[in-house]
């Protein structure tokens, strides 16, 4: 056995997630982490019961490191969650168990927890929904990656995932065997208070319905016409519309679909054509389906889950920022903005600006009380400034120049966070393309500048094996231009009558000056078949002064979602010589926000490059 402290340096020293020591552990030097998918007081006893006839805990649980406290290491919980709260039962929280300890991530601490758990075939349907919920959130709503970490077919997380639309009393009653699964599946597609209220019915009912009376009784629910966000003109004439008979003789008065799937079809229609409308202003946007609650978060400047305004402002350009449509019962349709998509990173900067809270407040506090201290010592004595290092030493504040310290604590009540430098938009595909195409035409305009550029380029270029990026036909118009030839470059026909020696034959006619000259030219001509490292690298080294070669215009900007060009217009500086006007850009027309971007007066637009189009950048930037 290890103890305590030892195993807390031991376990946090560890590289790999194999290694994995043994641990005593008093209970209360151990919190339940979010990951263990079991709950249910039932089992606990049980599990309480089985430990006091066993004589202890047979299987240890596993924990990893998780910092001190005052009393010092914590370790957090990751799987054994039953044994961990049934030895509370039984030995108190003050007890002591072996434990199973190993430094983890976030993600493999809730993948190791379901996997654990799945395989002890014993959990509920409904945990396992809360587990894949979780994985699914570390997945960054990733399905396909979540369902794999599961070790599920996709359609069996969907089936699962389709549970977390239910109630938190529906779920606790599935899990405490009160009701059964079939009758979660079939009150999910209810708002969850009328699931509360159809559960309390069932609890109390003398005699349950079956499953396909509880779906018939639901259906006027989930499928009513009323409340449906699509457009219902062809429903009031439809044969599976069940007010049918009363829209005969009248006015059409609603009642529901009877064609579950072509009620569906039109939901999942109208939910598609919102999200499409979002797509021209957001980086990201998604419907957000039973499952996916814990995949996304709002950005908050202040608060509990506050990231700062600074922060926030940085979010909004970030390619996991955006905005979802629910497909939730209790909101459906309903647009939510200024979202994140990765919880994680979301997590990292809530840290981030806690932490900068603090130590702007400690720094407030030092500050305020070497002030008293001065204040104190000034009253005192009628001090002079060869009395100040005495005032510094007592408030642990630097001897010597008073200016200076004061300078130094009120530097240090800033704040600490700052965005960062990421690339303001995503890489997709077509600004990929435009950045190859500005690198091409850069190498090109540069490589040209002077002789020796071209030569050290071919040298590069036969260095490496890419002299084949050289396409022939060029080379052979330049040759062409060059031997005072009229017409189209040289025609190979294929009994290849130019041939290397005739060639080099009619090339010695060119003079020596004349020669050299061409070869920049000859060098220019790779830029077509370089792609990716090569061109990033390329333009890297030949640092090209970008006033020569960019200009911020409509082209580059029309490829950009409006979100990412008020992005890019705060990172280049037009969003601050914009001032107030910048704030109601988001909902203007998109061919508007451009007009105004791009026609602040006095701006200098060329060479205003944004970040993403400089080699390097939009490589694992969040």
């Amino acid at each position: 056995m290890i103890d305590l402290e030892d195993e807390v340096q031991t376990a946090q020293a560890q590289p790999t997630l194999a290694e994995k020591k043994t641990v005593r552990l008093p209970l209360n030097r151990v919190v339940v982490g979010q990951y263990n998918p079991r709950r249910g007081r039932k089992a606990i006893e049980e599990m309480a019961d089985s430990i006091r006839a066993q004589g202890g805990v047979m299987q240890a649980p596993l924990v990893r490191p998780k910092g001190h406290d005052e009393h010092g290491p914590l370790f957090e919980l990751v799987y054994g969650q039953r044994r961990f709260l049934g030895a509370r039962l039984v030995y108190g929280d003050d007890g002591v168990i072996d434990f199973d300890c190993r430094e983890m991530t976030d993600e493999e601490a809730i993948a190791a927890s379901a996997a654990e758990n799945l395989d002890r075939k014993d959990m509920s349907a409904i945990e396992e929904a809360e587990a894949a919920a979780k994985i699914l959130a570390e997945a960054e709503g990733d399905r396909a990656r979540a369902a794999k970490r599961m070790g599920w077919s996709l359609s069996t997380l969907e089936s699962r995932l389709k549970l977390m639309a239910c109630s938190q009393a529906v779920r606790d009653a599935v899990v405490e065997e009160k009701v059964a699964l079939g009758v979660a599946e079939v009150l999910a597609g209810l708002r969850k208070d009328q699931q509360d209220e159809l559960l309390a019915a069932l609890l109390t009912a003398e005699k349950q319905p079956t499953i396909e009376e509880l779906k018939a009784q639901v259906l006027v629910h989930t499928k009513n016409l009323d409340a449906a966000i699509f457009d219902k003109a062809q429903c009031a004439a439809c044969r599976h519309n069940s007010a049918i008979q009363g829209a005969l003789f009248g006015t059409f008065s609603g009642g529901h679909c009877l064609n579950a799937s072509c009620f569906d079809e039109k939901l999942e229609a109208e939910l598609q054509q919102r999200a499409d409308g979002l797509r021209d202003t957001y980086p990201v946007v998604r419907i957000v389906r039973a499952g996916d609650q814990l995949t996304v978060r709002k950005i908050f400047v202040e608060g509990p889950a506050g990231v700062g305004e600074s922060q926030a402002m940085a979010c909004r350009s970030c390619a996991n920022f955006g905005a979802a449509v629910s497909s939730i019962p209790e909101k459906l349709g309903f647009i939510s903005r200024n979202l994140c998509f990765s919880p994680s990173c979301n997590d990292e900067k809530i840290e981030a600006h806690r932490q900068a809270q603090e130590a702007q407040a400690a720094a407030e506090t030092s500050a305020a009380l070497q002030n008293a201290a001065e204040s104190a010592a000034n009253t005192a004595g009628g001090s002079t400034d060869d009395d100040k290092p005495d005032a510094d030493a007592a408030t642990g504040g630097p001897s010597g120049n008073h200016t200076k310290g004061t300078a130094s604590a009120n530097a240090a009540t800033k704040p600490a966070s700052k965005p960062s430098a990421h690339p303001t938009v995503r890489l997709t595909p077509t600004i990929a393309e435009h950045r190859r195409a500005l690198y091409r035409t850069v190498i090109a305009r540069e490589v040209l500048k002077a002789p020796h550029r071209g030569n050290t380029l071919l040298l590069a270029l036969a260095a490496t094996g890419k002299l084949n990026t050289i396409p022939s036909s060029e080379v052979s118009t330049v040759l062409a231009s060059l031997i005072g030839a009229s017409g189209d470059a040289p025609k190979r026909d294929a009994t290849r009558i130019f041939s290397v020696g005739k060639t080099f034959s009619q090339a010695r006619v060119i003079g020596p000056d004349v020669l050299s000259s061409c070869l920049p030219r000859i060098a220019a001509t790779c830029v077509g078949g370089l792609e990716g490292q090569d061109l990033e690298d390329l333009v890297q080294a030949l640092a090209p002064d970008w006033k020569e070669h960019f200009r911020l215009d409509a082209e580059f900007l029309g490829k950009l979602t409006k979100s990412e060009i008020l992005a890019i217009a705060s990172e280049v500086g037009i969003a601050k010589r914009l001032g107030e006007k910048a704030n109601g850009l988001l909902a203007e027309k998109k061919e508007k926000l451009i007009a105004t971007v791009l026609g602040v007066n006095g701006f200098e637009y060329q060479g205003a490059i944004p970040r993403i189009l400089l080699p390097g950048s939009g490589r694992g930037a969040k």
